[in-house]
């Protein structure tokens, strides 16, 4: 073989080994930059008892690409608002995640500030890092007062409550009683009627849902975050 021939057949080896390298660089970033799949505690921890619990749910159900979870995420009046049910949250989703930047790796986003707006609404600011890229989210959520039936493991009503209107405390017989009553007609006339002794389980509560997901510029999160120091 020719000297030149060597020194060039040579040069395409490196070029070919620094591509490769590359290449695996490249792949190790991006999966550092991966969201970390959930843990056994995290799904234990599933639910919606508080502002900070959804947005964790949330989390969790976006790693692992649950869609039916994270619909379960989202506030009637988000819905309502979206024009988003069941059978178009797909399609909802991906128009979310390609108008809201960051939203993409919101599984692993920081809660950076957690506060109160009002007696029944409140918001955090979650910061996502991508590498030296920052996002930034406002995430709003509300609370909904609601009541489910159930019949063995078979949810067979559900429905919203007003629990100042639908839970009372009865002293009447000398010893305090917690009462709960719900309207189980359906004005449809769709569900099975409810049969009071075949009824296993009512569940009747408060539970806080994602009302929306904005993006923040980064100035307009840090000083919102600023604010809560």
């Amino acid at each position: 073989m020719a000297l030149h021939q060597l020194h060039a057949s040579r040069s395409r080896g490196r070029a070919n080994d620094l591509l490769t390298t590359l290449l695996a660089c490249g792949a190790a970033l991006l999966a550092s930059c991966s969201a970390p799949r959930p843990t056994p505690e995290a799904w234990l921890d599933v639910g919606f008892r508080t502002p900070e619990q959804c947005f964790r749910t949330f989390q969790t159900a976006f790693a692992t690409d649950q869609e039916d979870l994270e619909y379960r995420c989202l506030a009637t009046s988000m819905k309502l608002r979206e024009g988003i049910d069941s059978a178009t949250y797909r399609i909802a989703r991906d128009e979310l995640l390609s108008s809201t930047p960051g939203l993409k790796r919101v599984a692993a986003a920081k809660v950076r500030r957690s506060w109160p707006v009002g007696a029944d609404r409140w918001a955090l600011v979650a910061e996502v890092k991508v590498l030296w890229i920052h996002r930034f989210l406002l995430v709003e959520l509300v609370t909904e007062e609601f009541f489910e039936l159930y019949v063995g493991e078979r949810r067979v009503l559900d429905g919203a409550v007003d629990l100042g209107r639908n839970l009372f405390l009865d002293e009447s017989e000398g010893k305090p009683l917690l009462w709960a009553w719900v309207d189980v007609e359906d004005p449809l006339g769709l569900a099975t009627p409810v049969d009071p002794d075949a009824v296993d389980e009512l569940r009747v509560g408060r539970e806080w849902k994602i009302d929306s997901l904005l993006p923040l510029e980064r100035e307009q999160a840090e000083e919102l975050i600023a604010k809560g120091s």
